[in-house]
């Protein structure tokens, strides 16, 4: 009997003190209904973000996605991404069956100019075609790579260029592709605002550090052509060094001269400076292996039919 007594008095207990947590709990909700309405908002959005951010995931290869880089996964060793200091974005603007066009953005984010830039699909298997209207593309050794033209080539220090190019391929996962596109040359960046120089007479480089000189020549083929008021050049580059280079590029500073042609190359002409800096086409002429020659002709408009313009040449190394 006394058991009985002492379990209803915890009993009884115990339910008036639910009664008096739910009436707290009353008198709290009503005088802060604002604040709980918060609290609960807060919450639906915070699981609201969460599932789109799942979403954009699954969704991040669509006709808007861009995608970076990520040097983690890449393990080419032709990657100078970090050499180069620079970033590779890319969007899928249109796809059909086996066909993806893709506008590519190179950032440069180091401290010196880049000249001649070309990236490489690291990942080509299965690619069957590469193009584009804004970059030279060649293939070699089972690669693609895209490189970039005359008006393209060079990126200022803090600036970007943007290209398109389609690629063709019979495989799904164009994500892999994409990912692992790298940028294997990028001419004249410098390291630490350090830029060296390299000079012959009047003809002077600025050398990054993926940039070493090479030999050249330049010899007249024909004095006096044309009516005899014009030198025919054969220019011959070299590459002098023990490993292989990716692209070269010389300066020919001709003076008191007036430049008629030069070809076939890329050009910036400076007539103001009388110099013209000529760089490797896109027929894949700017790979030399070590000891391998390639020429190019220069045309000038001389009455003197000894005269050797001033020049220098650089390429760049390939590892």
């Amino acid at each position: 009997m006394n058991l009985l007594i002492i379990n209803t008095h915890f009993y009884l207990g115990d339910e008036y003190m639910n009664r008096k947590f739910r009436r707290k709990f009353k008198k709290f909700f009503s005088k802060n209904q604002t604040l709980v309405l918060f609290i609960t908002l807060f919450i639906m959005l915070a699981f609201m973000s969460t599932g789109y951010a799942l979403l954009k995931t699954d969704l991040l290869f669509n006709s808007t996605s861009k995608i970076v880089t990520d040097s983690s996964i890449i393990s080419d060793p032709d990657d100078k991404a970090y050499d180069c200091k620079t970033v590779i974005t890319y969007e899928i603007t249109n796809s059909w069956t086996g066909n993806y066009i893709i506008n590519f953005t190179i950032s440069n984010n180091g401290e010196g100019k880049i000249n001649n830039w070309k990236i490489k699909f690291a990942d080509s298997n299965d690619i069957t075609a590469v193009s584009s209207a804004a970059g030279n593309v060649t293939k070699t050794d089972g690669y693609y790579y895209i490189s970039g033209m005359t008006w393209n080539s060079s990126i200022e220090s803090g600036s970007s260029i943007s290209a398109q190019a389609q690629i063709s391929t019979s495989r799904t996962d164009i994500d892999s592709i994409l990912k692992n596109i790298i940028i294997v040359s990028c001419g004249r960046a410098t390291s630490g605002g350090t830029t060296q120089k390299i000079s012959s007479g009047k003809a002077t480089l600025d050398l990054g550090q993926l940039e070493k000189q090479i030999n050249a020549s330049i010899e007249i083929t024909e004095a006096g052509a044309w009516g005899g008021a014009v030198n025919i050049y054969k220019v011959t580059i070299t590459n002098s060094l023990d490993v292989a280079i990716t692209d070269w590029r010389g300066m020919i500073y001709y003076g008191d001269t007036t430049l008629n042609s030069v070809y076939p190359c890329n050009t910036t002409r400076n007539d103001d400076a009388k110099n013209i800096i000529v760089s490797n086409t896109s027929s894949g002429d700017g790979a030399l292996d070590p000891g391998s020659s390639i020429s190019i002709t220069l045309v000038l408009n001389t009455k003197d039919t000894t005269y050797i313009p001033d020049y220098i040449f650089a390429g760049t190394v390939a590892a």
